[in-house]
């Protein structure tokens, strides 16, 4: 930790170099990327309106820029007709206290399986019928973002479901041409796509092309583990870096979701999650004009209660690394306690924060 402090220290003057000297010399504004972290509480405080309160804060005091907010369409529509946007309205509330733009995930597609309401979750996605009531959809929730959602997503890691169900891929291309047409009716100027894994990076040239043909920007979750759930080593993130740029061509990117497990049962620890971090935020930096925006999931170890309800959630719940892995994402323990990421995040986050200063 030493040795890791060490460089850390030598990164913020490098950072303190290029904040302060460039600027001076071109008058030209820095590009920002912006971050974000899931406010969750940590395992020993209740889930109440209150302590998600204060777990923002924290966060915005410790650097996030923006909000992440994702449902499905069967949470924001349980019945035909019938809307529940308490927790979106909630999260716009949060967002607007401390002036944060959103960037809002629609999961009609997630991971591998749908997350629309029962009577079209079976329909094909450009059916008449099921367009008509995504259009529904956005007339009532586009009004509620308030004009604080520059983005839009309107899937999660769709290559998982994609690659199961290969003869869907063109309906969703259509659906998500007409999709993104409205938006941008109803919110001019909001852009619009669906993320992937990074493991579903070579999917955007071919099964999945189709697809992101018709996207503004690319979006992706970055967890780098293998097929076992061992997490791979930290420095795999600078080839990581060059593939996700490599793939998202001329367009922005936005890590949907960046994370990174510390149980021994991932061949992990505290410190490998660190140097993650050190070396995610050192890439972001450098190539802070291709990425939007970042968000690191998440704040606190998830309980073993929650982990059992996404395992099952996922179909497997008997797998033992894959619910290490879930557990042990935070940046705090399940007792609360900070791990060395904390430190990390809480150090660089704010460059990227006040990077955007025209001189």
């Amino acid at each position: 930790m030493h040795r890791q402090r060490n460089r850390l220290r030598i990164f913020l003057l490098f950072v303190g170099m290029i904040c302060a000297g460039p600027q001076l010399a071109t008058s030209q504004v820095t590009p920002l990327t912006y971050i974000s972290l899931t406010p969750n509480p940590a395992v020993h405080e209740s889930l109440t309106p209150s302590t998600v309160r204060a777990r923002v804060a924290e966060a915005v005091e410790a650097g996030m820029t923006y909000l992440y907010v994702a449902q499905t369409w069967n949470a924001l529509e349980p019945q035909p007709g019938v809307y529940n946007f308490a927790e979106v309205d909630f999260h716009i509330e949060l967002a607007a206290q401390y002036n944060l733009p959103v960037v809002f995930n629609l999961r009609l597609v997630d991971t591998n399986q749908r997350g629309m309401p029962g009577d079209v979750a079976s329909r094909p996605f450009h059916e008449v019928y099921t367009l008509e009531r995504l259009w529904m959809l956005f007339i009532h929730l586009v009004p509620r973002l308030q004009g604080r959602a520059p983005l839009m997503l309107l899937g999660n890691e769709i290559d998982a479901y994609f690659s199961q169900r290969t003869q869907e891929v063109q309906s969703f291309r259509s659906l998500l041409v007409t999709a993104t047409r409205w938006l941008k009716l109803l919110a001019p100027g909001m852009q619009v796509s669906a993320s992937v894994t990074i493991e579903g990076l070579p999917l955007l040239g071919t099964l999945l092309k189709p697809v992101a043909e018709v996207t503004d920007f690319l979006a992706l979750t970055y967890y780098p583990s293998n097929p076992d759930y061992t997490m791979r080593h930290p420095e795999s993130v600078h080839t990581d870096f060059d593939r996700i740029l490599a793939a998202a061509g001329n367009k922005k990117v936005l890590l949907q979701e960046v994370g990174y497990a510390t149980s021994a049962l991932n061949n992990s620890s505290n410190e490998q999650q660190a140097e993650f971090l050190f070396n995610v935020f050192v890439n972001l930096i450098v190539h802070a004009e291709r990425f939007w925006g970042a968000h690191f999931f998440l704040r606190s170890d998830l309980s073993s209660e929650l982990v059992e309800l996404f395992a099952t959630y996922y179909g497997i719940p008997q797998d033992e690394p894959f619910k290490a892995y879930l557990r042990t994402l935070g940046l705090f323990d399940a007792r609360g306690v900070p791990k060395p990421g904390w430190d990390i995040f809480r150090a660089l986050a704010p460059y990227m924060r006040d990077a955007r200063t025209v001189r």
